[in-house]
């Protein structure tokens, strides 16, 4: 390859194409935020999407058995952070933490709540077993799909 003097034209090129890069990475983050919004912001709701289309796109059964598995794992791991998330938490004065979920009842009828102690293990574990989930979910769409 032979050195090329930078011109002004050839920074104008360059200019030129490092705006283009810049703007479709902007392009590409737009329509991620506009699927979250449309879609719903819930993990659940976003799942539910990302099912659907990988459904209708993907016809291999081997692919289609991979990403159920790591589905059933965003799923359940959603479910129980959602458990801990949507708590009312309290520490007493001996320093346990307690969480106080509400449960919902039928209509007319008094919302019912529990309290249980809150072993902090338990949520690191399952802060782990989010990140392990995440990871490989980024592995399969990494090592299928190209964007």
């Amino acid at each position: 390859m032979q050195f090329v003097p930078l011109t002004p034209e050839r920074q104008r090129q360059y200019a030129a194409l490092g705006r283009l890069v810049v703007n479709m990475g902007t392009l590409d983050f737009q329509l991620m935020i506009a699927l979250k919004m449309v879609a719903g912001e819930s993990t659940d709701t976003l799942l539910r999407v990302l099912d659907s289309v990988f459904a209708y796109k993907v016809r291999d059964a081997q692919l289609h058995k991979e990403f159920n598995d790591i589905i059933r794992k965003l799923r359940d791991v959603n479910t129980r952070r959602n458990q801990h998330i949507h708590a009312l938490w309290f520490i007493t004065d001996k320093s346990t933490a307690h969480k106080v979920r509400f449960i919902k009842g039928k209509k007319g009828q008094p919302i019912e709540w529990d309290s249980i102690n809150v072993d902090v293990t338990e949520i690191e574990k399952l802060a782990d077993e989010i990140l392990y989930a995440t990871s490989e979910l980024e592995k399969f769409t990494r090592s299928h799909f190209k964007i």
